[in-house]
């Protein structure tokens, strides 16, 4: 693969290594690095670096035009290089030379089998060169790592302190069985010996483990190295942008790859170092693997419509795009004075106050985002509270009705469907409780449910695919349960480390399938046992409450997850204010790591800005019913996201002239065959508003149809006139009914049916009296309320309840509703914006 051709616009930090003013430590972190652009030959300067660290995914020892070309590096003290693939070229020489021509060793051979190399100013590492793999030319490769300036001392070569060249000379081989070998040797004039087996070192090339080009675990020493935690930041950080935006499939799998590299080597620090738990180095590798964790576990999420309607993010927008357009303009003056002084340090020195000042303006934006999206997390979390009191009623009934059910069953093949069934249900409730379990039930639930379907046979076959959806499921509330943890508690990365990688969630096709084949089975049981309707009405209701819970978990999941890492954003950004604001001259003396971490912070305001418009698109295509759009750019910069303002101002533009104006109707909706034991239960009754032609009680000429409010009665009348309908009695006079709103839900733009998730569906309460029918407690909103919250569709699945708890409902009762089977109607009216189609077709005359 060509990674110099991938990862070339996806380095995040744009200042040219060769018009830097070199200090005294030097980092390079990027995705791809060509060691060339490193060589002292090209760079003024370079030998005041003292310690060079180089952290990439793939590092490039030759570039493909330049043969048997040795590479010079700086760096006096220390020279690491750490990469996930180490990539000799396609062509050129077999071996590869990188020479240290300022690097200060020492050898010592102490007696004929052992020697020892130490580094200069009391570094433990002097070279350290880590590729997690080897990309070969050929079948046989060599990599030779030369130190000049080096200290020979041995007595059994009668060599006391004298100048000379160490060297590591390795030899990969590709072919199957072959070594991988490593020799040092120290070199004087033209007169060469090797050196005895060296450990510890402070000269290691790519030291061996296996004979399938696979090396040692990283030292721990050089993992914590601060300058290296640093380059795991950034790269983390390329992956989190690349995740979020970027269009391109083969640089997702690629950033992919790397992601799973550094937990990798995040793991060895976490599971391996218990010694250092507790310091600040430790902690912010376990803070690195969670979230690389989550780059790896956690999908990218679709678009959900929020709670707010699209004008009402603007400001919120407007703000955060201020305080990032300033400091990216602060930003490109600092880099516009390197690309024509060739200089950084002073001017760094001259502009630490402002960046300091900018710093403090990122706490506030992240503040910003956290209280924004806290909001949001604080709704689901109530919403998801009520669904686990409701799934926990609905399975203790569920247990209920089994053991009566049992009762009746006569025949062997209804028993085993039964318990099939039964199976699924409780495989469903435990699925949907599994937010606040843990989850700790649910796999065990789902693999009983998949025996008992396989045991009742062709008789529940339909139960098949509502197991494999469950098993999904698992797997996905498994990764938000880890999650949760992890948000808790950094101490609990393991859970989301064990955890597998998160599936796709169910489609709206698979969620039919979920809901429908559980009531299809249920609706072939006997029918001798009492009270049939309402154990199969309450049978969908665990189905529904299971899917609205399984969803709501995962929006959960990812409010919870950016909430947190914008909190670790907001906390460096504070410590990155304290730092710049008391910078000294005598500070100065990294200024490429300084440089990256302004980029860094340049661009994760950025991503922050940017998961907010996504917010806001969401809203629009809901608002004026566009075609759902990925919002992906790249590169990612202050001029990118000022377009996608004005592409989104546009698009509202575009909806509102296509969409035209709306007006008011009302429509009425029947729902049938509700039976008197579940409302007097205080259980849902599950039934659904199509949205196709012909199956609605909406005329489809109406299209972008949304609920101002609604009424809801219990029907006096049949329309056959024959049938009685049941009618409730209160202590109150007055009756309550709940109706809940789905997640899933439809909408019409001419022909076209729209499917949309919503982050909170609407509930609707009402009650009136009913000698009169007057309302006593109505839904519409305000004006301002009106005007500022998402409105539904009536096109989606409804839960209809009589609460218990309602003071209104007190000592309710169906006075003449006396067989078990008993069914009432109501009616609801909705009151509805929509927008009237004109059919412009001509009458053909016969």
């Amino acid at each position: 693969m060509d990674y110099s051709t991938l990862y070339r616009d996806l380095n995040q930090v744009r200042v040219p290594v060769d018009r830097a003013e070199f200090s005294e430590v030097m980092v390079i972190h990027r995705m791809y690095v060509r060691l060339s652009d490193l060589d002292v030959g090209e760079l003024v300067g370079a030998e005041r670096v003292k310690r060079l660290y180089v952290f990439a995914d793939v590092v490039e020892l030759v570039p493909q035009t330049v043969w048997f070309r040795q590479i010079q590096m700086p760096g006096s003290v220390t020279v690491i290089i750490l990469c996930r693939l180490l990539q000799f070229p396609t062509v050129g020489s077999q071996a590869e030379t990188l020479q240290l021509p300022f690097m200060r060793l020492q050898a010592i051979v102490k007696e004929q089998n052992r020697s020892e190399i130490t580094a200069a100013d009391g570094m433990k590492w002097g070279t350290y060169i880590h590729g997690n793999e080897v990309q070969l030319r050929s079948n046989n490769s060599r990599f030779d790592v030369w130190a000049p300036r080096s200290i020979i001392t041995s007595a059994i070569h009668n060599v006391l302190n004298e100048p000379g060249r160490l060297a590591s000379n390795t030899v990969i081989a590709r072919a199957q069985g072959a070594v991988t070998t490593t020799r040092m040797s120290a070199w004087l004039s033209h007169q060469g010996f090797v050196l005895p087996t060296v450990s510890p070192t402070a000269f290691s090339v790519l030291p061996l483990q296996s004979t399938n080009v696979s090396f040692t675990s990283i030292p721990v020493e050089v993992v914590t190295d601060p300058n290296i935690l640093l380059g795991m930041q950034t790269t983390l950080h390329i992956a989190e942008l690349v995740k979020v935006c970027h269009p391109s499939p083969d640089i997702v799998s690629a950033v992919a790859e790397h992601a799973i590299w550094l937990s990798k080597v995040l793991l060895q620090v976490v599971q391996n170092e218990s010694q250092l738990q507790g310091t600040e180095s430790y902690n912010e590798c376990l803070a690195l693997l969670g979230r690389v964790q989550s780059v790896i576990k956690m999908g990218r999420f679709g678009s959900v419509v929020p709670q707010l309607q699209y004008r009402m993010y603007g400001s919120l927008i407007n703000q955060m795009a201020q305080v990032a357009q300033n400091y990216d303009r602060e930003f490109k003056q600092f880099k516009l004075f390197i690309i024509q002084n060739q200089i950084l340090g002073s001017y760094l020195l001259q502009q630490n106050k402002a960046f300091a000042d900018r710093e403090l303006q990122m706490e506030s934006f992240h503040s910003a985002v956290i209280s924004h999206r806290a909001q949001e997390l604080d709704t689901a979390i109530a919403k998801m509270d009520r669904l686990s009191l409701q799934m926990e009623e609905e399975n203790r009934a569920m247990e209920q009705a089994e053991k009566e059910m049992n009762e009746g069953l006569r025949r062997f093949q209804n028993e085993q469907v039964a318990r099939a069934i039964f199976s699924v249900l409780r495989a469903v409730a435990m699925i949907g409780l599994a937010f606040v379990t843990g989850g700790a039930t649910a796999p065990a639930a789902v693999a009983s449910a998949g025996q008992a379907v396989s045991i009742a046979g062709q008789a529940a076959q339909a139960l098949r695919r509502v197991v494999e959806i469950l098993e999904g499921l698992a797997a996905v509330m498994e990764v938000v349960a880890a999650v949760k943890e992890l948000v808790a508690s950094l101490e609990q990365v393991g859970q989301i480390v064990d955890a597998p990688e998160m599936p796709d969630m169910p489609s709206e096709a698979d969620w039919s399938i979920f809901v429908n084949e559980i009531e299809a089975v249920a609706e072939g049981m006997p029918t001798e046992v009492s009270e049939v309707p309402t154990w199969k009405a309450k049978c969908k209701n665990v189905a529904a409450l299971g899917r609205e819970m399984s969803i709501t978990a995962v929006q959960i999941s990812e409010l919870q997850y950016h909430i947190w890492v914008q909190g670790l954003m907001r906390d460096i950004a504070r410590s990155q204010a304290d730092r710049l604001a008391a910078i000294q001259p005598v500070d100065l003396t990294n200024y490429l790591e300084m440089a990256t971490q302004m980029d860094m912070r340049t661009t994760r305001m950025l991503i922050g800005l940017l998961n907010m418009l996504r917010i806001q698109n969401a809203a629009l295509m809901y608002e004026y019913l566009l075609t759902p759009m990925e919002l992906t750019a790249w590169p990612l910069e202050m001029d990118t996201m000022a377009n996608l303002l004005i592409e989104q101002e546009n698009s509202a533009l575009l909806g509102l002239i296509q969409l035209g104006p709306s007006s008011d109707f009302t429509s009425r909706h029947v729902v049938k065959g509700i039976p008197v034991s579940l409302l007097l239960d205080g259980e849902d009754w599950e039934f659904e508003i199509p949205v196709q032609r012909g199956m609605s009680s909406f005329p489809f000429s109406w299209t972008r149809v949304r609920i101002r409010h609604l009424e809801m009665h219990f029907v006096q009348e049949a329309s056959s006139g024959g049938e009685i309908i049941h009618q409730p009695a209160t202590q109150t006079g007055t009756v309550y009914i709940l109706l809940q709103g789905s997640t899933i839900f439809h909408d019409r733009r001419r022909d076209e049916v729209m499917t949309f998730q919503a982050a909170d569906p609407l509930n609707y309460q009402y009650a009136y009296r009913l000698d009169t029918g007057e309302a006593t407690l109505t839904n519409e909103p305000s004006e301002q309320f009106a005007n500022t919250f998402m409105q539904m569709t009536p096109f989606t699945r409804w839960r209809l309840r009589l609460s218990a708890s309602a003071k209104e409902n007190a000592g309710l009762a169906f006075p003449t509703a006396t067989a078990p089977d008993s069914t009432t109607e109501i009616v609801i009216t909705f009151h509805v914006t929509a927008i009237r189609q004109i059919d412009w077709r001509q009458e053909v005359e016969e």
